[in-house]
């Protein structure tokens, strides 16, 4: 406890010496990523600080209403080289790896800045001078308001807390994943009562899909497959499935999660062939460390939720691989 002090001091004392700041999350931003970045920026912003959010992807669309607070940008060498060379500080948010922000890692190697990682995967790569990394944070938008709180909670604006309660909400699964604690909800209380309007955030995020999408989700579902006694349900999309439904990669997001829905399932499986990559996406109940599944791939996440990407395979090849190591975590595990 007083090393996480310790750390929370640190990295509010290099904020609030800071003068300019960039800040930036893993490829393909989940809504963790961007309510957390839009979260810190605009309460950064507030202290006087110039700070920008420079990412490797844009936000989906679902994520526009958070946008209108604080435009995120999209990593160009010209744009933002100079600028990230000249930070005061970086943080890295929602990643703690390199390979996770590709785009920037140059630019970040070449700065003077201090390198902040607030995160709570596993597994840290140690690029950081600084860091918050807390694997029981239920999400990382937990870990923002911890230190925004610290510097000055009276600064917690509205949009501040519809960002972070943004990133709570989606990183736990809407409140449902076992990562959801009593600390969770006494977070989301304070951004309610500041002025999170959950109904309206969930509307936002959730009830905003096109009829492209529900087609994918439909392909999704009719592929559903179910083994070891109901334990296990699998699902694939394939390249063609994105073609004909006019879709593409960033559409696949929380359509692994209908997986769990059904009776019994305690682990599911996510197959999406690509150009060139597998994806395999995994989430799980109870005690089932699909993390260390995922790690068998060169991936991981966290124990009931996680991914890795096979390249240049074939999905039924790696489809066959996946499978046949199910029975170990199924019989041995959980």
């Amino acid at each position: 406890m007083i090393e996480r002090q310790k750390q929370i001091k640190s990295i509010c004392d290099t904020f609030l010496n800071a003068k300019k700041i960039a800040i930036t999350t893993h490829i393909k931003p989940d809504g963790d990523a961007i309510g957390s970045e839009i979260g810190l920026g605009i309460f950064l912003k507030s202290l006087g600080i110039e700070v920008r959010i420079i990412n490797d992807n844009p936000a989906t669309e679902n994520y526009n209403f958070l946008l209108k607070s604080f435009a995120t940008e999209v990593y160009n060498k010209t744009s933002h080289s100079n600028f990230l060379q000249s930070c005061d500080a970086i943080a890295v948010l929602d990643a703690n790896r390199l390979e996770r922000f590709p785009s920037l890692i140059d630019d970040i190697k070449k700065s003077n800045a201090k390198i902040i990682c607030i995160d709570h995967h596993t597994e840290p790569e140690m690029f950081y001078s600084i860091s918050l990394i807390d694997e029981m944070s239920a999400s990382t938008g937990e870990l923002i308001f911890e230190i925004v709180s610290e510097i000055d909670k009276t600064k917690i604006t509205k949009e501040i807390a519809t960002a972070l309660y943004t990133a709570i909400m989606t990183d736990t699964g809407s409140f449902r994943f076992g990562s959801t604690s009593d600390k969770t909800h006494k977070i989301t209380s304070e951004l309610i009562s500041i002025g999170a309007v959950p109904n309206e955030i969930y509307q936002n995020i959730y009830e905003q899909e096109s009829i492209e999408k529900m087609q994918l989700i439909s392909r999704a579902l009719s592929s559903i497959e179910i083994a070891h006694e109901g334990k296990l349900s699998t699902m694939e999309l394939l390249k063609k499935d994105f073609s004909e439904t006019k879709t593409n990669e960033q559409d696949v997001e929380n359509i692994i999660n209908f997986g769990l829905t059904l009776k019994k399932v305690i682990l599911t499986i996510l197959f999406t062939e690509l150009d060139g990559r597998i994806k395999i996406g995994f989430r799980s109940k109870g005690s089932m460390p699909v993390n260390l599944f995922a790690k068998e791939f060169g991936g991981g996440g966290h124990l009931n939720a996680a991914s890795a990407t096979v390249l240049n395979g074939k999905i039924d090849e790696v489809k066959q691989t996946v499978l046949e190591r199910v029975s170990f975590y199924l019989n041995n595990i959980n």
